[in-house]
């Protein structure tokens, strides 16, 4: 990060490993030269949306007086939204985590998530999707956490399972509907006198995904902490958030020579002639597609795992080449297209 910042490049991470010593470095940086600006131009691309919008009355007049900034929503986003309402009696990318952990001070953790959520952009962003030129992510200047407390310290701990199960299962019907809401919320379960609480956290996978999650509840602990010894707690402002990623995203896609690269890469792509219902023939009744889910005996698991040591690889690559080779067999194509999942972070400042 400090040394795309500092020298005005873009170094993706395997070069380090490729290039180790600081020599071989700065001559595949001599090498490179000036990268493109694509944070900066995209960043332009946002600036000239959020003109657009302020100088249109139609659109202008449905932003929040609190309002901190608007952009548009990532590509991500705009598919996990999709399913979401595609599906709407389902809880699909609605995240349920729960904790076990002593509280001395609900008040001060209640303190902890305000000064979280004043410091984090995407803990103060709601969505609007029908007010705008395209779907839009609002940011406002102050929200307040939507935490609620139950003490349920007085009943058996069978009794208390029940009472959070059902409190999990009712929140899978309290779906949000991106309507203007925010879209993470706490439950406190009190469970004796001892100060243990059960935490319940359910947040839309569109605003934070696992790692996010990881570093929200390890920060949010670290303020609770401080607050409790009396400590001063300095937040320090993010040098990059979730609008930098949608900027380097919007330049990508209107970058020619990114389009152009894929137009090649894809030439004589044919779908890998799965059998597809191209005639859109009406199935029988039930699932369209079907999960199998079977147990990895203790022996196979060891000979993948010796296998991808000898390969140099992980069992997971190890697994994913065996689906792109069954997908060869099944197809009979020498070039298969598939989808793996990554995260996609920049490295940038605060990225993580």
């Amino acid at each position: 990060s400090r040394i795309n910042r500092d020298l005005d490049v873009t170094l993706p991470l395997k070069e380090l490993y490729l290039h180790q010593t600081i020599g071989e470095l700065a001559g595949f940086l001599s090498q490179e030269g000036k990268a493109e600006r694509q944070l900066e131009l995209g960043r332009e691309m946002l600036e000239q949306m959020k003109r657009r919008i302020m100088e249109d009355p139609d659109q202008a007049r449905h932003l929040p007086e609190d309002y901190e900034d608007v952009y548009p929503l990532s590509k991500i986003q705009q598919s996990m939204v999709f399913y979401s309402r595609l599906r709407p009696e389902e809880p699909i990318y609605h995240d349920q985590f729960l904790y076990h952990f002593k509280i001395v001070s609900t008040d001060r953790l209640a303190e902890a998530l305000q000064r979280l959520s004043d410091k984090h952009p995407i803990l103060r962003t709601t969505f609007d999707l029908t007010h705008f030129e395209e779907e839009v992510q609002i940011v406002h200047t102050r929200i307040t956490p939507n935490l609620l407390s139950e003490d349920i310290s007085s009943i058996s701990h069978e009794a208390q399972e029940r009472v959070i199960q059902a409190y999990i299962e009712q929140d899978k019907q309290s779906l949000f509907r991106f309507d203007e809401e925010v879209l993470w919320r706490v439950r406190l379960f009190r469970l004796n006198t001892h100060n243990d609480y059960c935490m319940v956290s359910t947040i839309h996978h569109a605003v934070l995904d696992g790692w996010s999650l990881a570093s929200f509840q390890q920060e949010a602990m670290d303020i609770y902490q401080q607050l409790l010894q009396g400590k001063p707690v300095e937040t320090q402002a993010l040098q990059s958030s979730y609008r930098d990623y949608v900027a380097i995203n919007r330049f990508r896609e209107s970058d020619e020579e990114s389009r152009q690269y894929w137009i090649r890469e894809l030439a004589g792509y044919t779908r890998n002639k799965l059998p597809f219902n191209y005639a859109g023939k009406r199935r029988e009744r039930g699932a369209v597609s079907k999960i199998y889910r079977r147990p990895l005996s203790r022996t196979l698991l060891g000979s993948l795992k010796r296998q991808a040591k000898r390969y140099g690889c992980t069992v997971k690559e190890l697994c994913l080449s065996a689906h792109v080779y069954l997908l060869g067999i099944l197809t009979t194509e020498e070039e298969i297209v598939t989808g793996v999942v990554s995260h996609d972070r920049p490295a940038m400042e605060d990225a993580d």
